[in-house]
């Protein structure tokens, strides 16, 4: 079933409808980078968060973060400022493909607005070793060859989830299930 763009387990359906509605979840943004263009020649930026930060800790993810006040409440700005704080990536060499919609997560107190950006070519990253652990641009058909499917509780039910693997790092939650809605053929074994 969906709601949106995203495919989601009917288990979640309501809670996704709750979720987008609760005005005291706290808006963040990510930025998903594409390089290349198709399956077979297209990279996606990936970072990993370092262990001891407050939330998502140890996490594989998409560059972004919560709304401050100098985004004046505009969540691409959130995006971009993020994506350009965590891994040095300018702005100016995207171009926006994409908004997304909202996308709530399962743990924390966050709506995503997730943003969708496509660049020539990769740029050097220079990571804040405050946030990033590791940061990569990695290829999709490489992530296809490591989907699997992992069972979660959710509120009583069982619901199967993607998950993907970069390196030994388990892709999975929120990050997961948007890059498999937003690059379908990922759940598509090889």
């Amino acid at each position: 079933m969906t709601r949106g763009l995203y495919a989601l387990p009917p288990e979640m359906l309501e809670w996704h409808d709750r979720a987008i509605a609760d005005k005291t979840r706290i808006r963040a943004a990510v930025a998903i980078v594409f390089v290349g263009r198709g399956i077979a020649s297209q990279k996606v930026l990936l970072t990993l968060r370092r262990n001891d930060l407050a939330t998502h800790a140890g996490q594989v993810a998409f560059p972004g973060g919560m709304m401050e006040p100098s985004d004046r409440g505009d969540p691409v700005k959130t995006a971009l400022r993020e994506l350009q704080e965590e891994v040095g990536f300018p702005g100016e060499q995207l171009e926006k493909i994409q908004s997304l919609p909202p996308f709530p997560t399962v743990t924390g107190n966050f709506i995503i607005d997730p943003f969708i950006f496509q660049s020539e070519e990769e740029a050097t990253l220079c990571l804040d070793p405050r946030e990033v652990a590791r940061a990569e641009f990695v290829a999709l058909h490489e992530l296809r060859k490591t989907l699997q499917y992992e069972e979660r509780k959710f509120f009583g039910n069982t619901v199967k989830l993607p998950v993907f693997y970069w390196h030994q790092e388990k892709v999975w939650g929120v990050t997961a299930m948007l890059l498999a809605s937003v690059v379908p053929e990922l759940l598509e074994k090889e």
